[in-house]
Parts: C-alpha cells; structure tokens; sequence
C-alpha cells in the first residue's frame, strides 16, 4: 500500500511535501485503513485506494432459485478516472442481471444491464462507494461449489486499499450441492435408571439434483446407555446394514429426494451420570449442506452435519429472556422461558420483583405440558408452581411501563425456585435459576454490523460510525424491529447521523437526525440493507477506551436474530471501540538496495501512531554487534523528524506524534562477515503517558513500551507460515488453511513454494492472493501446489486460502504442510523452510458440544 503526503489530504495525514508516497508493509497497511487514516479528498493529486468485497445473500444455493449477491466498491482515496469493476458469471448461475446503488457523491455509469458485470468506476467519488446488486438463477447441475469473484482494475498511480496487488479483488464461494437435512428426536428427555429410551435419526434431503452416496453416519452409544440396538430403514436402499447393535458407522447409498431413518432402542445404566447426550454426526459429499430441520441443535462442524440431543436423569431447568424491546422508550417488553430438560420436579416458585423506576408491570403466563398458576396478571410476580412434569415449560409475556421522570432504571428479572435438588443451565449451577441466558432465536436471517472510522481520537474530535442492518432471509419479512443504539459513555453527542437504503424491500424511516438513534422499521423485507452513519463528539472526560453498542431488537415473541461468526444463531448486537490515548504500530522490513549501497544491509523502520495524538515518546533503534558504518535518515509523514540523519544506534526523543503521523528511519550498514548478514533489529517506542500497541506487538507492562523484533538480512529473506482455522477436524468433513509467505529481505528472483496434498486429505481447492507488487503464479486451482516463483519483490507476500476435504479413514492427526526453496543467494527466515500445522481429527462425534 502506498500512502501520500499532500497538502490538499485531510490535515490528519497531511505533510509539505507535495506528492511524495510511502509504501507501507502489508501489516501497517491494513492496520493504517483500520485506523481510518487514508485521505478522503477530491484532488486528482491524491490517487483512489480502492477496496472491492462481494457477499451473498444466502450461504448456500439451489438448482432452480434466485442468488442475490452485493459487489462493494468502496474508495478511501481520492477521486481518479480509469478504474473498473468485473464479474464474470460463473458455471452454476443462469439469467444474470445487475442493478447499480451509488452512495453519497457517487454516480453510476449504468443504472441496471444483464449479462456480465464490466463497469468503469469514473463516478466513484472520495470517500464513498457504488454498489452493484446482482440477481441470477441457479441452474438445474451446478458444479459443487459456485465461486463469484470481483476485481477491479486500476488506473495509473490507483492502489488496492488493503495491499493486495491489483486487480484488487474479493472472491465468495458457495456450496451447490445436496442440502442435507438431520434431526434426531428422542421418546423421553427425562430418564431414570433401567428405563428403555428410544430415538431415532432421520436424514433426507431438500433437494434431488445431487446424489448423496458416500455419505458417512456415525453415531457413537451415549456414556449412560447400555444395550444399545438399531435398525435402519431406507426406501430406495440407501443403508448399508438393516440392522445391528452398538455405535453406528455406515457408509450410505443415495438417500437424495427420499428419508433415511435409523431407529435405535437403549437401556439406561444403574448408575448414569445427571446427563446423558445423544449425538449424531453425518459426512455429506463435496458441496453439499447442512440445512436445519425440525433439530434445533443441528450445527455445520467443519462441513459435517451434526445434531445432538441432551437428557438427563435429575431436574434440569433452563431459563432464558428475550432482548429487551420497546417501541417508545419507556415500555421495555420481555419474553421469559423457564423450561425443565430433566425429570419430573414436585414444585417451584416463580418470581419478579418490580424493577426500580416501573410504574407499571403486566404479565401474561402460557404452558407447553403444563398449566400456569395464572394466565395473567400485574405488579410483581410471586407465584407457586403446584408440579412441574419433564419437558413442560413456562413462558412469560412481560411489559413493565417505566416512570418517565425516574433517573434509575433496573432491567426485569425473573427466576424459578425448585422444590428439590436441580441444576440451573448449561452451567448446571445452584437454584435459584435466573432468566438472565439470552434465548437462542430459531432465525438468524438478520445482520447488524458495526464500524468505527479509527483506531483512537483525542477529546473534542470526532469519530464517524457505521451502522450496516439487513435481512439476509431472501424472502421473509420481519415487522417492527426497533435499532438502539445509544450514546456511549464517553461520547458527549452524536452531531448528525444519516441514513441509506441500498438494498431492494427496505426504507429508512428517517433519513437524517442527531442524538441517540432508536428507529422502529415497520418492515424490513427479504435483501433488505440499510446503512447509518454517525458522527460523534468525543467528550472531555472520555476513558482510555470509548465503546458504542448497537442493537436490532425484534418483538419479544418474534424469534428472530442474527447469525454470529461461529454460525450459530443470537441476539443481533454490535459494537465498535476507539482508544483516547495513542495506538502505536511498528514495523521493520528490508528494502532493495539503491545505487552505491551494493553489500549492505539496508532496511526500514517505521514508528505510526493509530490513535489518539500523544504527548512526548522515546523511539529507540537497536540492531547487534557485527555491523559497521550504520547510518539513518529520517522522513516524517504528518510531523518532522527530530533529526535528520544520524549514525549508530536510534535515539529520538518527539515532544508529541499526532494522530495519524508517523516516522520512517532509512537504515544501512555493512555487515562485517558474510555469516552477519542476517540480523536481528530490535525497535521500540516508549509513550511518557498512557499508550497501546497494536495488536501482535509485545508490550512491556512496566514501561508500557511496544516493541517489534525482526529477522533482517541484506538478500532476499523469505518467511512461510502455514495456519488453521480450526482447532480440530472431523472425518469427512472440510479444513480450512491459510499459507502466507513474505518477502522481508530484497527482491526474490525464481523462488519456489510446494503445498502438496497430505495423507488424510482427499482434494484441496485453492486460490491466492498477492500484496504489495507480488503477483500469484496462478490465480486458483485444485489439487497440489508446486511451482516456481519468477519474483518476490521486497516487502511483497503471497496468501494461499486453501479448503481441504477430509477423508473418511484418517490417521490420528491431518495437517497441512508448505516448503520453500529459496533463490540463490537468498535464506529462508528463522532457518526454516518448512512449515506445517497439525489438527486431531475425531472419528466420533462424541466430543462436539454445540
């Protein structure tokens, strides 16, 4: 990434010498957008920075159905003609047909076209963004996975904002195959010893396009369970035994369009534990999905169908609440569930207390296998539960109208008293059980998100949020769901806030305001998005961390929520901090060596503050014995440096780093002995007042210092790493893996990188993605990797995402492996030019909670 020093840049970043540009590592660029600290100007001297991110509405797709995509430009540079977006459509989607939504200052080239997107980006104003809405038919044979990639070309001096090398691009891939369905039910929840339970597992399919032979169903016999027995039952032959006893293992037929059931019979032990868990765990083909079904426990583990059921053998209660909703600030509205997984308890008493400041509270009871010891009622709740049966449970309508005039407000709370010994929760805590568990939504089709504009802001400043909010269901309609978000402590307003709608069934209902934002959507449709955008004041008395929270709270009783990173469903929060106090970012790198520097090592270290301006600050420069003739020169991005050039060790001592500025040293010398040509640097910069590192810095919590160490060396000097982002796999199911090698000496001519295709691994799909100059041998592919590298420039990198299908019959642990061959003259980085990670595989699903 290269960022520039021009007068007409916002004043946070700017500096006197007109037109000059610092690249940045890939590191400091992506922390340096982070922190929201690229101009935003409309000065053709200030070239665009261009991000592209494409997204689906859906996370899968079907033969026949629409798709819904959104392809993102945005531009946190300047204003610049010549750039242009592409989307070629892929095999798998039929009928394409695109529409063009600008943001504030944006124009589109075209309102709406079929066929291909290829659209200059010549209206895509500073610090703004066009969005494309892309509509098309699954065909009826996809192939397994449907990948839809972006890239945008770039005009002379143009860069991609996060470093890659351009195009820049963004890539979203989506299973097509069968979408598998799992349930598993049992006869009873509540057991005690010597009694017979029966469940029963059932698979089918909500699609017939794909077959699902090969499929892999294992189900292990529950710890607590004994003489377990099975049959299975299949229409068209999908089972490879009828019939057996103990843990299930099969590989099945083709169960596409029909129901696959296996029904199994146990006894419970003399002595069982106080839970006893059923789990199955079913391996679909490449490209096929996990759909839910009647099982609200069913999970996608790494690509494998997972559903588990939990019984147990004493009383088990569990209390959950729906988010607070209100519609007009002063009446809050709960839903309360109290629900017994366990046996039978004899009696109990519900209790509410009034909250602080209510003026009134009013309450509504329904039963499911049991009745209320009332319907309906006001004040507060103290009521006796004559018995509570296994598997009934209790729910509350609550609405507690709070007095407009009270300065204290406490939230409902709710809990059950059991009569006898009983676990409370997934914690199987002591009685009382509090309803303070949030209830799990059945829907995660809503999204929030939110933004900060940077890392860190000084009182009297002002940040700039973004609040993005949608409906990813396609099709549904949610009515009435209020967003909240209030003023954080530490922010004494928001000034404006203004609102965009840029997706189809969604309206803002107000389109521009200030203060506290508590909107109430009368409907929100199927691929509807909205994004607000806030300004805020940063108060006087801020702490060292200002955080703001935002909520899309649906009625209490619509089961509605959003869907978290880890895929399961919750409640739709979001949040964004900024830090008062300075964030600072280090980083050391090699760079190619300039006329007259032939032999020496020559390097660049650079010191940015993130965050908010800072008071005086030591940077020190250290590097060890074995270098002679070291020497520096100093440019200064947004400040001057305290010197100019030096020699020796770096001892700077700045009256002040505003936000956004930042120091580069300039370092050469000469190694004494071939041997010393890699060093280790060391550069460390010490805040006289309050400071934070940026992540993966270490800090020093007695001198709250940040220091970075690096590997330097005057030839090319390649690191490879190798991550997971899974800490264990299933059989059957998928990994996914990361491998990122980096340039950090000169220029790398003809290096060479292998990934090949490990024991335990069937297939591996791939593509790869180059920052800073380094360009990819290929783009993408399947199977091994195993090529020649024809340059890796200095500062330059080479991310390989790689998805990996897991076999069936696996050794103990599977991993993924990556070497390196250097070039001539080049070294690999800690001496090691292998790199690999190793995961346990399980065989059984008996250890997945979900």
């Amino acid at each position: 990434m290269q960022i520039e020093q021009n007068a007409a840049a916002d004043s946070m970043i700017a500096a006197p010498a007109s037109g000059r540009h610092w690249t940045l590592s890939r590191t400091l660029a992506a922390a340096y957008l982070l922190a929201g600290l690229v101009a935003t100007v409309e000065a053709v001297a200030v070239p665009a920075q261009i991000e592209v991110d494409v997204h689906a509405a859906s996370s899968r797709l079907r033969p026949g159905a629409p798709a819904h995509y959104v392809v993102e430009v945005r531009n946190s540079g300047g204003m610049q003609a010549g750039a242009r977006v592409v989307v070629a459509i892929p095999e798998g989607l039929q009928n394409a047909a695109w529409t063009c939504v600008a943001h504030a200052g944006s124009r589109c080239s075209a309102a709406t076209a079929s066929g291909n997107l290829n659209q200059p980006l010549d209206g895509l104003a500073a610090g703004s963004a066009l969005e494309f809405h892309l509509d098309a038919r699954v065909g009826s044979a996809p192939p397994a996975y449907v990948d839809v990639q972006a890239s945008t070309s770039l005009p002379t001096g143009a860069r991609c904002a996060d470093g890659q090398t351009a195009p820049c691009r963004s890539r979203v891939s989506l299973p097509a195959g069968a979408g598998v369905v799992l349930d598993l039910s049992s006869s009873a929840t509540a057991l005690v010893a010597g009694q017979v339970v029966q469940y029963s597992i059932n698979a089918h399919t909500d699609t017939v396009h794909a077959s699902t032979a090969g499929s892999v169903l294992r189900s292990p016999v529950p710890n607590g369970l004994i003489n377990s027995r099975w049959t299975c039952q299949s229409s068209v032959g999908a089972c490879a035994q009828t019939q057996g006893a103990g843990p299930i293992e099969q590989v099945l037929g083709n169960f596409s369009g029909s129901e696959l059931r296996f029904e199994i019979n146990a006894e419970v032990a003399a002595n069982p534990p106080p839970t006893i868990v059923q789990i199955a765990a079913l391996s679909p083909p490449y490209g096929a999905a996990c759909v839910d079904g009647a099982s609200r426990s069913l999970n996608a583990a790494g690509g494998v169908c997972v559903v588990r059921s939990t019984l147990a053998t004493t009383p088990w209660i569990f209390a959950s609440r729906s988010p607070d909703y209100s519609l007009d600030g002063t009446t809050v509205s709960n839903r309360f569930v109290f629900e017994n997984r366990g046996s039978a308890i004899p009696a109990g008493t519900i209790s509410m207390p009034m909250p602080e400041g209510a003026a009134t509270l009013r309450w509504t009871c329904a039963g499911e296998g049991m009745r209320c010891p009332r319907s309906s009622g006001s004040g507060a709740i103290q009521q006796a539960v004559a018995a509570w049966p296994a598997a009934a449970r209790l729910i509350y309508d609550v609405s507690v109208g709070f007095d407009p005039a009270s300065a204290i407000r406490t939230q409902a709370r709710m809990s059950v008293m059991p009569s006898t010994s009983a676990r409370c929760g997934i914690s199987e805590s002591a009685p009382p059980c509090f309803a303070d568990e949030a209830a799990v939504p059945s829907s995660g089709d809503l999204a929030i998100e939110m933004q900060v504009d940077r890392l860190g802001a000084s009182p009297g400043q002002s940040v700039v949020y973004r609040v993005d909010v949608g409906n990813s269901s396609g099709t549904a309609s949610v009515r009435n769901l209020v967003l909240d978000v209030p003023l954080p402590q530490g922010i004494d307003a928001f000034t404006s806030w203004s609102c965009v709608s840029s997706g189809a069934g969604g309206a803002c209902p107000v389109a521009t305001g200030s203060g506290p934002i508590r909107q109430v959507f009368s409907q929100l449709d199927g691929n509807a998005r909205l994004t607000y955008r806030i300004v805020a004041q940063v108060g006087a008395n801020a702490s060292e961390k200002v955080q703001a929270v935002a909520r899309l709270v649906p009625p209490a009783g619509a089961d509605a929520g959003c869907r978290s990173r880890s895929g399961a469903n919750a409640a739709c929060v979001a949040s964004a901090g900024f830090a008062t106090v300075p964030v600072l970012a280090l980083d050391q790198y090699a760079r190619n060596a300039q006329a007259g520097e032939a032999g020496a090592l020559n390097y660049s270290m650079d010191v940015f503050n993130l965050g908010a301006g800072s008071g005086r600050m030591g940077i020190q420069g250290f590097w060890p014995d074995g270098l002679t003739g070291t020497r520096w020169i100093c440019s200064g991005l947004g400040m001057a440096c305290p010197e100019q050039n030096g020699s020796g060790s770096i001892l700077a001592q700045l009256v002040q780093m505003p936000s956004g500025a930042g120091l580069r040293f300039d370092v050469s010398a000469n190694p004494s002995a071939p041997a010393e040509s890699a060093v280790d640097s060391v550069l460390k910069a010490v805040p006289q007042a309050r400071g934070n590192c940026l992540p993966g810095l270490e800090q020093a919590p007695s001198m709250r210092a940040c220091i970075n160490e690096a590997e330097l060396r005057a030839g090319p000097l390649l690191e490879l790493s190798v991550d997971a982002r899974e800490a264990q796999l299933l059989s059957g199911g998928q990994g996914n893996f990361v491998v990122t090698l980096e340039n950090r000496g000169s220029d790398a001519h003809a290096s060479r990188l292998d990934i090949p295709l490990p024991e335990g691994i069937e297939r591996i799909d791939w593509y790869c993605v180059g920052h800073a100059g380094a360009t990819c041998p290929l783009a993408s592919g399947s199977g091994a990797v195993s090529g020649n590298i024809a340059l890796l420039p200095a500062g330059g990198s080479l991310v390989y995402s790689v998805r990996a299908r897991i076999g069936q019959v696996t050794p103990p642990r599977v991993g993924l492996l990556a070497s390196l061959v250097p070039p001539a003259g080049g070294r690999c980085a800690h001496d090691s030019c292998i790199q690999s990670i190793t995961l346990p595989v399980s065989h059984s699903p008996q250890h997945i909670w979900i």
